[in-house]
């Protein structure tokens, strides 16, 4: 499909992109708001933050200085990841870090005891279910999510296994972080 067809086949679409903050989310979203002026809506999805921080990382991410104001909408929505329709165990997962606190507490341990306590929890949590790690494991939940509650909706869902920089758009060599 020729660039002109894909332009035309995202006006006056709706599209939710998630992992708003990652590399190629950022690229995607850049093109289709420079390519496709006439979309009904783009709904991203940003990792649970202060909604101020939100905002600005929206800011820095998305407005290039030829482009400012062009992300106008006010209702900048914080997700609710305990809605109940998600069918997730979300008590038991609560109840199992709170039982892991109370161990690592019990032991007089300072903050950053806790921390990594926190973290290996979250690593034992995800490779029980046969993920390397936390990032990985929290993409593939989302993914499965979205593949469940589509119904009818169109889907793709992009996992490149390696990323380089940009060739052309926005500018030759664009690339952030080393993973």
């Amino acid at each position: 499909m020729a660039l002109s067809g894909i332009v035309e086949s995202l006006e006056n679409k709706s599209i939710l992109v998630t992992g708003c903050t990652g590399f190629l989310a950022k690229v995607f979203v850049e093109k289709v708001l420079r390519i496709q002026p006439h979309l009904k809506r783009l709904f991203v999805l940003l990792r649970a933050v202060p909604l101020q921080c939100s905002a600005s990382m929206m800011k820095y991410a998305y407005v290039a200085v030829e482009k400012e104001g062009l992300i106008q909408e006010k209702p900048l929505i914080m997700g609710e990841a305990q809605n109940k329709n998600l069918k997730l165990d979300i008590e038991a997962e609560v109840k199992l870090v709170q039982e892991r606190l109370n161990e690592i507490n019990v032991k007089g341990v300072n903050q950053a005891a806790q921390r990594a306590a926190m973290k290996e929890l979250g690593l034992e949590r995800a490779r029980i279910f046969g993920w390397p790690n936390t990032y990985v494991f929290t993409k593939a939940m989302g993914e499965m999510l979205i593949g469940n509650f589509r119904e009818s909706l169109p889907l793709v869902i992009v996992r490149p296994t390696i990323i380089t920089s940009t060739y052309k758009d926005p500018f030759p060599g664009w690339i952030e972080g080393i993973r």
